[in-house]
């Protein structure tokens, strides 16, 4: 394949990568706001498997308050956010997966796996109190911590996805016959 069509091919990528990774993170943030007032019968705790995070979450928020009261559009926020974040990850499998065999180059991916690091520990750092620390405080209140959840979990993978997207398209560049 010419130089130039990989190319172009790497810049659709990276346009539908950066492209699907806005819609996710606005329409989940639009989708938590709007659904806020719904959620609060029901019991987010329960579905805690889609985004084990939630756990630590969970004590925290049981830790400061006595229980997750009041916090379930908190919680279920993170829940759509990750699901729309994994349904970006299909979309790009199968962009990716749908290039032809010789067009495999890594591209951008090698910055977001310098961005692994930052996100694991923006998503792990410890909870602080008071109105001057900018992360998860839950001091603010859900909603304003919801926001700042939100882009937490969104910045997380966007900065795993797209390497794993790449790799498996390498794994297939590589060990799949030309032409399959």
């Amino acid at each position: 394949m010419i130089e130039n069509s990989v190319i172009l091919l790497e810049r659709k990528f990276i346009k539908a990568s950066v492209v699907t990774y806005f819609t996710a993170y606005i329409a989940g943030s639009l989708m938590s706001a709007l659904l806020w007032s719904g959620v609060n019968h029901l019991n987010a705790a329960d579905f805690w498997m889609f985004w084990p995070v939630n756990l630590r979450y969970m004590s925290q928020i049981t830790a400061r308050f006595g229980s997750i009261d009041g916090w379930n559009g908190f919680l279920f926020s993170n829940y759509i956010i990750s699901s729309l974040m994994i349904i970006r990850m299909i979309y790009l499998f199968s962009f990716e997966l749908s290039k032809p065999h010789d067009s495999f180059t890594w591209g951008i991916t090698t910055v977001h796996l310098m961005v692994i690091p930052f996100a694991l520990i923006a998503l792990f750092l410890p909870f602080r109190e008071g109105p001057r620390f900018y992360g998860m405080t839950f001091y603010d209140g859900p909603f304003s911590n919801s926001l700042k959840s939100n882009f937490l979990v969104a910045t997380f993978y966007f900065s795993i996805t797209d390497p794993v997207v790449k790799f498996v398209s390498w794994l297939k560049f590589s060990f799949c016959p030309r032409g399959n």
